[in-house]
């Protein structure tokens, strides 16, 4: 009984933890043909955080790795106020600064 106990359990164990593995890979890809490309002066990055300090420390990062490949990005803690993105503090963009943000 044990000789076939501990195969079995053995089996289930490699099946469970190969199982938990995600493979993505990315097989092709597709675009109209009547797209044109857009070129894009400056990128805004922007962080959603009830944390002032790590929102800002997250975009800067981003930001700067943005400008290491030449990439002109600015943080939105430099362009939006704290409060402008998430005024009732649930954690979530507001509706009604959407638009707005979008103009900026």
């Amino acid at each position: 009984m044990k000789k076939v106990l501990i195969p079995v359990i053995l089996l289930i164990f490699v099946s469970y933890f190969s199982s938990c593995s995600s493979v993505t890979e990315i097989s092709g890809t597709w675009k109209k043909p009547a797209t044109a490309a857009k070129k894009f002066s400056k990128i805004a990055i922007l962080g959603l955080s009830g944390d002032v300090v790590k929102r800002s420390a997250v975009e800067n990062a981003v930001v700067a790795e943005f400008r290491r490949y030449g990439i002109t990005a600015v943080s939105g803690t430099n362009i939006l106020p704290d409060s402008f993105m998430d005024s009732d503090k649930d954690g979530k963009a507001d509706d009604k600064n959407k638009d707005a943000i979008a103009k900026n």
